[in-house]
């Protein structure tokens, strides 16, 4: 669990830096009233972007357990069930990893491959999983590659050839990221964020001088290349500050801007899991987040347009996930491991998903698919991969949902307020239901996701869709679970619930909207897809 611990410390500066810029927040409480769900499938907002429901993939631990270092082949259990999910992007080699990552160490022979080392916590891993093996991963998948470049410790010539290179193999690569995280470093040895030191330390003046030749460079050699630009507005090293209006100033155009803003709840402090009343808490400020994030992508756009002509570049979040913590404490990091792997870590990345559907973002990738414990995807266990509840809600989204964002309106309503905590501030009056709507892409099929966020009750909410006749049946597809921290597979700690013989994941049932205007009854805990 070491480079667990080390992925969670990597964001605890951000997102404490985050923290201080809000104030408390009222109590957690929810008050019902009455609830109304209107679709209206002629009003459109645009396309949903296929980018939204992306992943990450590290090139460590065997590419986070989804190759077999001893035959050297993906292994057949993981891949049959990431291929049905139809992930549309992969972003490689890592997250810090990715600013100390020499691409030509993870090709030819297996055996004749040089170790590599993890730069947070100095051990040595093998390169198997390395890019002909990521070309293969992202093949049988039918994905598209988000390429983290080396600006770090790496040089454009490194990144050119690596250009080359997936290209000669078959794969050319159009989505490029250069660095990571460049603004949190600093120069000492070591830095607050493990990676993040002198190493790659560079100033925000370097990094606005560079980009511009690392993506001309890219764009020559591909024309359809589309190269992005890492922004931190909150979030930076001391040294950094002025990071977000550097690089807004610049004169060279980012086909986009990744922004690293979405982690939640992120307690890094002493916490107890195992009480009820904090993992409700939790939950709650882990549902609100996302407001906090929409709210910061309008600030980095509105920093760009504002001082550079008026261009504002898509935003990608190239990192989500629900962070609960880094503590030290080996029995507190369990508990914040453990419930990363909730249905309400699930139902906080559909909210978060959401959220950017309605804002408009370009990307967004969920930061691991696989692991042992952790809230990937797919919890790697010992008796076999157990897929996850989010793993579920990525299922409904992509296989499930439409492809075009229509309007959807809530009036009245529940809502629930939440304290200041972690690094999620304190609201008010944020909604108890999530609503979208959307319709596939040959406009023959509506669909209504609705996220009921109350841990206890159900919350009933009349719907209408405009145009759509009485006594129309829709398919209903429930992703839902009795507790708020109910897991699939076995329990790492006492603070979850194993879901047992009867796991999480979606329920297909139908329902009839006799007059058009008839109440359903959305359970606590639930991810609900509508389809007419």
């Amino acid at each position: 669990m070491t480079g667990l611990r080390q992925r969670f410390a990597e964001h605890s500066k951000t997102l404490n830096l985050f923290l201080r810029a809000f104030g408390l927040g009222a109590l957690w409480c929810v008050c019902a009233t009455a609830e109304h769900i209107a679709v209206n499938p002629k009003v459109g907002h645009g396309a949903i972007s296929p980018y939204l429901f992306g992943m990450g993939i590290e090139w460590t631990q065997n590419g986070d357990r989804v190759l077999n270092p001893t035959t050297g082949k993906l292994r057949p259990e993981i891949m049959n069930l990431l291929i049905p999910l139809h992930i549309p992007v992969w972003r490689f080699p890592g997250g810090i990893l990715s600013d100390y990552y020499h691409w030509e160490d993870g090709v030819g022979p297996a055996n004749t491959r040089p170790m590599g080392v993890n730069p947070m916590d100095g051990t040595a891993n093998a390169n198997a999983f390395g890019t002909d093996e990521f070309i293969q991963f992202c093949q049988m998948q039918g994905s598209a590659a988000l390429v983290t470049a080396n600006y770090g410790t790496g040089t454009l010539g490194e990144a050119l050839s690596w250009q080359k290179h997936f290209a000669a193999k078959g794969m050319p690569v159009h989505l490029w990221e250069i660095g990571n995280e460049i603004y949190l470093s600093e120069p000492a040895m070591p830095g607050a964020v493990p990676g993040d030191d002198l190493r790659i330390f560079h100033t925000a003046s370097q990094y606005a001088a560079d980009f511009p030749l690392w993506a001309n460079g890219l764009r020559s050699a591909d024309s359809s290349a589309f190269v992005g630009a890492i922004a931190g507005r909150f979030n930076t090293s001391p040294e950094n500050a002025n990071w977000l209006q550097t690089l807004a100033a610049m004169p060279a155009r980012a086909d986009f801007v990744a922004l690293h803003d979405a982690y939640a709840p992120a307690i890094f402090s002493t916490y107890n899991y195992a009480s009820a009343a904090n993992r409700s808490t939790a939950y709650a400020a882990m549902y609100a987040s996302p407001a906090a994030t929409v709210q910061d992508i309008d600030a980095v756009q509105t920093a760009f347009a504002s001082q550079n002509e008026r261009y504002t570049p898509r935003a990608a979040i190239t990192e989500h996930f629900p962070l609960f913590g880094g503590s030290p404490n080996p029995t507190q990091f369990n508990e914040e491991l453990d419930q990363t792997r909730t249905i309400s870590s699930a139902l906080f990345t559909a909210s978060l998903l959401q959220s950017l559907m309605r804002q408009g973002a370009w990307m967004a990738n969920y930061n691991i698919a696989v692991s042992e414990w952790f809230g990937a995807l797919v919890t790697d266990e010992v008796s076999g991969p157990v897929p996850t509840p989010t793993y579920y809600v990525y299922d409904l989204y992509l296989n499930h949902f439409g492809k075009q964002l229509v309007d959807t309106q809530i009036t009245s309503g529940a809502d629930f307020s939440t304290v200041t905590l972690g690094a999620v501030p304190g609201m008010t009056n944020v909604p108890t239901l999530d609503a979208v709507s959307s319709l596939s892409s040959d406009g023959k099929h509506v669909y209504l996701s609705v996220i009921n966020r109350s841990q206890t009750g159900s919350v009933s909410s009349t719907i209408s869709v405009a145009g759509q006749p009485a006594k129309t049946a829709a398919q209903v597809y429930t992703l839902q679970a009795p507790a708020p921290n109910e897991v699939n597979g076995s329990s790492l700690t006492n603070t979850t619930v194993s879901s047992g013989v009867s796991p999480i994941r979606w329920v297909l049932t139908t329902w009839t909207n006799k007059t058009g205007d008839d109440a359903y009854s959305f359970p606590p805990n639930s991810l609900t897809v509508f389809c007419w």
